[in-house]
This record gives structure tokens, C-alpha cells and sequence, in this order.
């Protein structure tokens, strides 16, 4: 992951991009078992979050969802809050914005995701919704 994948994120083809976070989204548990590479993992998919690229956007939203909810134990990963909590009015609006653009499943899952683990940050942003 962090030699083939992780390079991609930057790559000036967005379809490499694209693939590069659905791969992400793919081997959550292999990028959990480094907390590092974890982090600068979860800063870099919100960060493509405002690439230019459309489904670039979308794979990098489907990815955050699993990178910051855990199935397993019904619970924001450990260590997500610090990540999240300071941007999280911009994480919502990119992802209100993504919606405008994509009617998908998808990414209402991972507005309830951020909803539900980041409930008292979200209050504010109920009218949204």
C-alpha cells in the first residue's frame, strides 16, 4: 500500500487518483495497522475531496467512510475525532456539495456516518440535511 498505492494519490491522471482511493477503500484493515500511515492516509482522502475530478471525489468520500467508521465495533476508528473534528463544517459541506452532483447511496452512507460520529458538530448543520 505504501509504495504502490499511496504514491498514486498524487498522480497528475485522475483515474489513477480515482483508483488509488477505491483501493483505499478496499484494505481499510491493511491501513489501520500503521497509525501513521493511517493519518496522512485520511488527511490525503480529504484533501481529494476537491480535486477536479469528479469521480476522484467520489471514491475519495467512499474511502473516508470506512476510514472513519469501524462495522466491527459500531464506532468512529480510534484516533479519527482529532483527525476530523477540526474540519469537519468543510468535510460536510464537500460532501453536501458531492451530493449535488451524484444522487448516490454511497455517499449518503457516509454522511450518516459522519452524522453519527461527529453528532454534536453536525447540530449546527441539521438544517442541511
Amino acid at each position: 500500500m505504501k509504495e504502490v498505492v499511496a504514491p498514486m494519490i498524487k498522480a497528475p491522471q485522475g483515474h489513477l487518483r480515482g483508483r488509488a482511493a477505491w483501493m483505499i477503500s478496499q484494505f481499510v484493515k491493511t491501513v489501520m495497522k500503521d497509525v501513521a500511515f493511517f493519518q496522512a492516509i485520511t488527511s490525503e482522502m480529504m484533501t481529494l475531496l476537491g480535486d477536479p475530478d469528479l469521480p476522484v471525489r467520489f471514491q475519495a468520500a467512499v474511502a473516508l467512510r470506512g476510514l472513519i467508521y469501524n462495522p466491527e465495533e459500531s464506532a468512529p476508528r480510534e484516533g479519527i475525532e482529532e483527525l476530523i473534528g477540526s474540519v469537519f463544517p468543510q468535510l460536510l459541506q464537500e460532501m453536501f456539495n458531492l451530493m449535488d452532483q451524484i444522487g448516490s447511496d454511497e455517499l449518503i452512507a457516509t454522511v450518516e456516518v459522519l452524522i453519527e460520529c461527529f453528532a454534536e458538530q453536525a447540530a449546527p448543520h441539521a438544517e442541511n440535511l
